[in-house]
């Protein structure tokens, strides 16, 4: 235990990040523990040592100006309809760029529904379409009007570059709705790096493209949006994890659930 603990300190100090190295020291006691199943070591030191403390970030305020200058400075970017999406619906970025337009319900030649089935991840040098994180990020979610115009728009610049695929011998095979000029996936990095200077231009900074899904959920909590409706829009495996992440916004609702108690219930009235 003791060298495990000397261990994640020389990780701490090589500037590793705490929740990077406490997912280091989970990989050990997985593979200790399948050690333990085969009787080569009599029990699982990991078990004895605690993971670094990870401090949590704490999300810049959030507001519906902040949603609206982010929507703002993203029209007519390419980008624009990602992040639309990403804001709209409280995806995960993975499950964006992962999303295809068989995922996507039409009716009236409107898109009104959407699936989360798969997500885009780049693993042993090649991008693969892998599971939702767990089975309730699996989900059928219904489009605001917004996010719907966003999907069209989309539709209208794939139909605009399918005659350049077919001249280049380019193809989108996996249908995805988010794509390069070439139809081929996006690579994480690179939407980050162009959205984070889209953000720069218009002056607003510190947020990260993950704090659009946290946008998305204080938005809906705000707007007295019960916290389970907010965790199946979200994809959260437990009502837990939405209640202790977004602990910040909730004393605001808890004060608009009393005055709706006191305009129902005041003697008097």
């Amino acid at each position: 235990a003791r060298r495990i603990e000397s261990w994640m300190r020389a990780l701490l100090a090589e500037n590793l990040s705490p929740h990077t190295v406490g997912l280091c020291r989970a990989l050990l006691r997985r593979a200790v523990e399948q050690a333990v199943r085969w009787d080569w070591v009599p029990r699982n030191v990991v078990d004895l040592t605690s993971p670094p403390r990870v401090e949590r970030r704490v999300p810049p305020a959030q507001s519906v100006e902040q949603a609206q200058a982010i929507l703002t400075a993203f029209e007519g970017h390419r980008f624009g309809p990602l992040i639309t999406l990403v804001l709209g619906l409280g995806l995960r970025i993975g499950e964006a760029l992962g999303l295809r337009w068989e995922d996507i319900e039409v009716e009236a030649e409107r898109p009104v529904r959407l699936s989360v089935r798969v997500q885009l991840q780049y693993v042993s040098g090649e991008f693969q379409l892998t599971p939702p994180k767990s089975a309730r990020a699996v989900r059928c979610l219904h489009l605001p009007g917004f996010v719907a115009d966003a999907l069209i728009e989309q539709k209208r610049t794939h139909e605009g570059l399918a005659p350049k695929w077919i001249e280049t011998g380019c193809a989108n095979t996996l249908g995805l709705v988010f794509t390069t000029w070439e139809g081929g996936p996006l690579e994480y990095q690179n939407v980050r790096r162009q959205c984070l200077l889209t953000l720069g231009r218009a002056g607003i900074e510190g947020v990260r493209l993950h704090d659009l899904r946290h946008l998305c959920a204080s938005l809906l909590l705000a707007r007295n949006i019960h916290p389970r409706v907010v965790m199946e829009i979200l994809g959260h495996s437990q009502i837990s994890l939405t209640m202790n992440t977004y602990s910040h916004v909730l004393p605001g609702v808890a004060a608009g659930a009393a005055t709706a108690m006191d305009e129902l219930l005041r003697p008097g009235k």
